[in-house]
């Protein structure tokens, strides 16, 4: 009798264990999926606050992205913005390499390809973005290069039939 008693309790501590592994299991996807709903939350926060700033300062962000000339004031204005937006997409592009969220890696690079064909001024100041920042292609994150993946596709690009009749309320989205 005490053997059946010793079976069983081994058997109970078995299943708590398996049952607790279960639970546990069910915790992380929960807290994964929270995190998601939190980054995307926050990255669709950051796109409303950058598209506020260029609709306040719509203006000097056509202007700026036509490639016209900007007053030194414009210009500081213009870079902000700029960086503003780079940085937008850069930090969607690292969440999306981390896998954190399901989104497409290449999104972000297109993005900002596709502006610097587009729009001279965008192009400018993507250049003396990366002058500034020494050499973008050291210290990469992840197995991908953000700026590796902008340059493959944006030398796609040549080779294929852009509409450049967009209107500049597209550069930097």
């Amino acid at each position: 009798m005490n053997t059946n008693w010793r079976h069983f309790a081994e058997f109970v501590a078995v299943m708590s264990v398996v049952l607790s592994l279960i639970f546990v299991g069910f915790e992380l996807r929960l807290s994964r999926a929270a995190a998601e709903v939190e980054m995307s939350t926050t990255l669709d926060s950051n796109n409303l606050e950058l598209r506020t700033l260029i609709t306040d300062n719509a203006g000097i962000w056509y202007r700026g992205c036509a490639g016209d000339e900007l007053t030194p004031q414009e210009q500081v204005m213009f870079s902000s913005i700029f960086y503003a937006s780079f940085y937008h997409y850069q930090m969607r592009w690292s969440i999306a390499n981390a896998g954190v969220v399901d989104r497409p890696l290449e999104g972000p690079a297109r993005r900002i390809a596709m502006n610097r064909y587009r729009y001279p001024g965008y192009e400018k100041e993507y250049q003396n973005h990366r002058i500034a920042i020494r050499n973008p292609l050291n210290g990469s994150v992840g197995p991908v290069n953000l700026y590796t993946l902008i340059e493959s596709i944006y030398s796609e690009l040549g080779e294929t039939d852009i509409d450049m009749n967009v209107g500049f309320e597209y550069c930097g989205r």
